[in-house]
C-alpha cells in the first residue's frame, strides 16, 4: 500500500504509526511507500505547528489500495483525494514512477513487533462503526483531538437543551466516537436485588450486557475497542479515548467471568501499551487510580497475580504508590448514569519528537 501526500504548506509533524517526524515548509516529500499489508491496518497523522490539532486517518490495508491527501486551504488540513472510479493500479504505478524518489519507506525496524501487538484485535468494521462512518465504504476513517464521544456529544447536548437561550439548531450534530457506551452506575449494570454483588463483580454487566449487545458476544471485539481507543488515546490525546480505555480496563478487571485464556490476552495487551505509551505522556493520559485499583491493589486475589506482565510495567510506572485505599461501597441510587471513569485525565502539549 502508498500513501501520497502533497506539499506541506508549513512545518507539520507527520507520522504513519508509531513513527513521526518535522516535515519542513518546502521540504520535499510524497508521502510513505511500501506499507506492509500483513499488518492491516495504519495511521496517517499531522499536527501543523506546536499547538495544532492533531488529526490523521485510519486506513485498511486490506487490498492492494492507496490513498492520496492533500492540503487543502479551506479546511487547513490534509483531505483525501477522490480516486479514479477505474483502473486505481495504473494510477498507482504512474504515481510511484514520478513520485517514489521523495517518498519514504515505511519503517522495517518494529521491536517484538509492536504494532501487531497494538492493534491484532482491532477490526476494520468494528473501526467503521466507532467511528460513525460505516456506510461510506471509504478505505480511511478520520480521528482528531477534538472529536468527541457520543456519551461527550450527548451530555453536552443535554447541558444545551437545559440552557433557555439555546436554540435547538445550536445543538451538536457532529461527527463523533461510538464506542460502547459503559455505566457502571446504570440499571443495565447494577440489578436491583444484586446491587452488591454487581457492584463489586462487573460479570453481569460483561456477560450479559456488554458483550452480546455491543460485540455480538466476541471478547476479542471488546479488546479490539480496547486497543481502538488507546490509539486514539496516544497518537491523538483524545480525551474521550482515555475515558473509554480505562473504563474498558476496568471493565474487563472487575468481572470474575473472565478465564484464564482471556486475561492472559488482557495482560499482553496492556503490558504493551504501557511500553509504547512515551513516558513524558504518564501524567497526562493515565488515570493512577484505575491503574492502582485493578492492577496494582493487594488483596486476597490481588490483581498483580491475575495480571503480571501489565502489572511490572505498572509499578516501574507508579513506583510509590502501595495501592488503592479505596474502599468498596455499593453505588448511590441518585447516580445511575455516572460517567465511566471519574478520574484525573488531563492534557499537555503533544511532543512533536519521534516516538520508537
Amino acid at each position: 500500500m502508498n500513501v501520497f501526500v502533497g506539499q506541506a504548506p508549513c512545518d507539520t509533524v507527520i507520522g504513519i504509526d508509531r513513527y513521526s517526524f518535522t516535515l519542513r515548509q518546502g521540504q520535499p516529500f510524497h508521502g510513505f511507500k511500501a506499507i506492509p499489508r500483513h499488518q492491516p491496518f495504519h495511521v496517517i497523522h499531522f499536527q501543523h505547528g506546536e499547538d495544532g490539532v492533531r488529526y490523521g486517518y485510519w486506513l485498511s490495508a486490506a487490498d492492494d489500495s492507496y490513498i492520496a491527501l492533500s492540503y487543502s486551504a479551506d479546511q487547513e488540513q490534509y483531505v483525501p483525494e477522490e480516486q479514479p472510479a477505474c483502473e486505481p493500479h495504473l494510477v498507482t504505478e504512474k504515481r510511484l514512477a514520478a513520485c517514489q524518489q521523495l517518498m519514504v519507506s515505511y519503517p522495517k525496524v518494529d521491536e517484538d513487533d509492536m504494532w501487531h501487538q497494538l492493534t491484532q484485535y482491532m477490526r476494520w468494521a468494528d473501526m467503521r462503526r466507532w467511528v460513525d462512518e460505516g456506510g461510506s465504504g471509504a478505505p480511511f476513517a478520520y480521528v482528531d483531538s477534538s472529536v468527541t464521544t457520543a456519551e461527550e456529544n450527548s451530555m453536552l447536548n443535554a447541558a444545551l437543551a437545559r440552557t433557555p437561550s439555546t436554540r435547538p439548531r445550536d445543538c451538536l450534530e457532529q461527527h463523533m466516537l461510538r464506542y460502547t457506551p459503559i455505566h457502571f452506575k446504570s440499571t443495565a449494570a447494577i440489578r436491583p436485588d444484586h446491587r452488591m454483588q454487581d457492584y463489586l463483580d462487573r460479570s453481569f454487566y460483561l456477560n450479559h450486557v456488554i458483550l452480546p449487545h455491543y460485540h455480538d458476544n466476541s471478547f476479542a471485539s471488546l479488546l479490539g475497542e480496547l486497543q481502538f481507543a488507546f490509539l486514539n488515546a496516544m497518537l491523538f490525546c483524545n480525551y474521550g479515548s482515555s475515558l473509554q480505555w480505562h473504563a474498558l480496563v476496568e471493565l474487563v478487571c472487575t468481572a470474575s467471568c473472565v478465564t484464564a485464556a482471556q486475561l492472559a490476552q488482557l495482560d499482553a495487551l496492556l503490558a504493551a501499551q504501557l511500553d509504547a505509551l512515551p513516558a513524558e505522556y504518564h501524567d497526562s493520559l493515565l488515570n493512577e487510580q484505575v491503574w492502582l485499583r485493578c492492577v496494582l491493589t493487594d488483596g486476597p486475589e490481588p490483581p498483580a497475580a491475575r495480571l503480571p506482565r501489565a502489572a511490572h510495567r505498572a509499578a516501574v510506572i507508579f513506583p510509590d504508590d502501595p495501592g488503592s485505599d479505596a474502599s468498596a461501597e455499593p453505588p448511590d441510587s441518585d447516580d445511575s448514569d455516572g460517567p465511566a471513569v471519574a478520574g484525573r485525565v488531563s492534557y499537555g502539549p503533544r511532543a512533536s519528537s519521534t516516538h520508537p
